[in-house]
């Protein structure tokens, strides 16, 4: 006969006394073949749950528990003493403890939809068939770590919160999100889930030889996530994370439909915040912050040896974000995204001398002329305004230089204000030494050294943002 035993809201497999026997498995943790025929899970959970609801501290999970209660006892059993055990804790009644309870598959009848949660605990927990929490509030933090959904999960229009922590999750076939609310104060650790495969035989050759291929089968669906603004705080898809978890490869893991993504590269995604000088630690607690090192399999635990493996993975998931739209044909949005890629990429590199100083500079380059080849307009300006700049410049200085005819053009800076002629010919010149050729500035003499610098640094500069603005020229068509 199952018992079941509540100490410190922890619930715990308590042994047979002075039996020496295996611990009599309880209800809630008890396999289903192994349970009591006469036991009802759904029966003890409600009655848990009612407890949970009754001894709730004041404020909004409490109330939601007396608006509702006539919601639990809906299964009765006769032949079982509906009494449960609780030993009383000084600890309070949060979190709410389901760890490593095995729930049996949801139906319209059984389900845990439409609850108000606060702190839970549903760590090791597995969910033999359906999970059904559409429409229930995470008023508080929730934990799911390494949690196995062996069939659908559905978090549809759920509210959250606070953290939810799904790291090293199982899944055996789609979790919904679709119409989740994610609100600024919220987010989602989507870290290292493990997406189950499946096994099937094909032909490789007719009557012959017969292979096996293994498809992965487990996925994550965003859909119809709006953004949530408080406090001038975006909420929405940049409060989920997804360090350590493919988002595409031969196939997609994570589908994203009608979901709304911040533009700046800093909200992009929940990730950036790791990136940015300043803002590595922003929006989650310690506890959920030394897990990184776990994560990565990173040597040691300091959290700060572990950083350069989280910047990358940033890098990495805003490229499989960008893949992804890529892949269905969203070229505007995946060029926004592109941009995000190359900053977590460019604040990976450091200020130092060596090769990353000078992959550094490139990037930085390539952002503020041509914003890394999305704003062939940018580089543009950019030339023109390197041309006009110049030609103010060799007013000051003095040309020369042969035309096509080689005819000599002069100007020799005097006491008179130059004219707008004058500024014309001046911008010829710098257009000219825009591309260094034949045409550079010719016999020039002492009185023209300035002159020769100016245009030497002209046509260094010429050449990089012209090259800058073919690369963003090439890259748009390309699409």
């Amino acid at each position: 006969m199952c018992s079941y035993t509540y100490k410190g809201w922890k619930c715990l497999c308590q042994p047979l006394p002075s039996s020496g026997n295996p611990p009599d498995l309880c209800v809630f943790h008890a396999p289903g073949l192994r349970r009591d025929p006469n036991d009802s899970f759904w029966f003890h959970f409600d009655l848990y749950l009612e407890w949970l609801y009754v001894h709730a501290p004041t404020g909004p999970v409490a109330e939601f528990g007396k608006k509702n209660a006539g919601r639990f006892h809906h299964t009765t059993n006769p032949n079982h003493d509906p009494t449960p055990h609780f030993l009383a804790s000084d600890r309070g009644c949060a979190p709410w403890r389901f760890t490593g309870f095995i729930f049996p598959p949801m139906d319209d009848q059984h389900n845990l939809r439409d609850l108000a949660f606060a702190d839970a605990d549903f760590s090791d927990a597995q969910f033999s068939g359906v999970a059904d929490f559409r429409g229930s509030q995470f008023l508080g933090s929730v934990d799911f770590e390494d949690a196995k959904f062996r069939d659908k999960s559905y978090f549809i229009g759920t509210q959250f919160k606070g953290i939810a922590d799904f790291s090293f999750c199982s899944l055996r076939n789609r979790m919904h999100f679709a119409g989740a609310k994610i609100t600024p104060a919220a987010a989602i650790l989507l870290w290292g889930l493990n997406f189950d495969r499946a096994t099937h035989w094909i032909s490789m050759d007719p009557g012959d030889r017969t292979g096996k291929l293994s498809d992965p089968i487990g996925q994550v669906v965003c859909r119809d996530i709006p953004e949530l603004m408080e406090a001038g705080r975006p909420g929405g898809m940049g409060r989920v994370s997804f360090l350590h978890t493919a988002i595409i490869d031969e196939r997609p893991y994570v589908l994203f439909e009608n979901v709304h993504w911040e533009r700046n590269p800093r909200s992009f995604i929940f990730d950036a915040q790791f990136v940015f000088p300043g803002t590595r630690r922003l929006g989650l607690p310690a506890n959920k912050l030394e897990k990184l090192p776990k994560l990565f399999n990173a040597d040691g635990s300091d959290l700060d040896t572990t950083m350069p493996l989280v910047r990358q993975d940033t890098e990495r998931i805003a490229r499989e974000i960008r893949k992804y739209y890529e892949a269905y044909g969203n070229y505007a949005d995946a060029g926004d995204y592109y941009v995000a890629e190359m900053e977590y990429r460019r604040c990976r590199e450091p200020w130092i001398p060596g090769k990353s100083f000078f992959t550094r500079l490139a990037l930085e380059s390539d952002k503020w002329v041509s914003k890394y080849g999305e704003a062939p307009s940018r580089s543009l300006i950019c030339l023109l305004a390197i041309i006009f700049l110049s030609a103010l410049a060799y007013l000051f200085t003095g040309f020369k230089f042969l035309d096509a005819t080689h005819q000599r053009l002069w100007f020799v800076p005097g006491p008179a204000l130059p004219t707008l002629a004058d500024y014309g010919l001046a911008v010829l010149y710098a257009f000219a030494n825009v591309v260094p050729g034949w045409f550079r500035p010719q016999t020039m003499g002492p009185a023209c050294t300035a002159t020769q610098v100016i245009s030497i640094i002209q046509a260094i500069l010429g050449i990089i943002v012209l090259t800058l603005f073919v690369l963003a020229i090439r890259r748009r068509f390309s699409r």
